[in-house]
């Protein structure tokens, strides 16, 4: 528990600002990795130009590296079976 001023403990909101930037990440994260697999496919197979193949594997690489990062995220890695929500 952290404490604020004194003993007091600390309100909640000074601890729900700490968790804050993490979740924004992975929100974040998450729309960067969907963007660039929509896109990335969307240049592959639909546009007919010499260079959207190697822009759409870009992106699809861009895809695949987001998508890890928002799935390897410490705060995920440190949740034990327990604590998983879609039970």
């Amino acid at each position: 528990m952290r404490l604020g001023r004194g003993d007091r403990p600390a309100p909640p909101r000074a601890l729900a600002d700490e968790e804050r930037p993490v979740r924004r990440r992975d929100r974040l994260t998450g729309r960067g990795a969907l963007a660039c697999g929509l896109v990335g496919a969307a240049l592959m197979l639909g546009v007919e130009s010499p260079a959207a193949p190697a822009a759409g594997v870009l992106l699809l690489v861009a895809f695949v590296v987001l998508g890890m990062l928002r799935i390897a995220s410490p705060d995920y890695l440190a949740r034990g079976p327990e604590d998983d929500d879609r039970r």
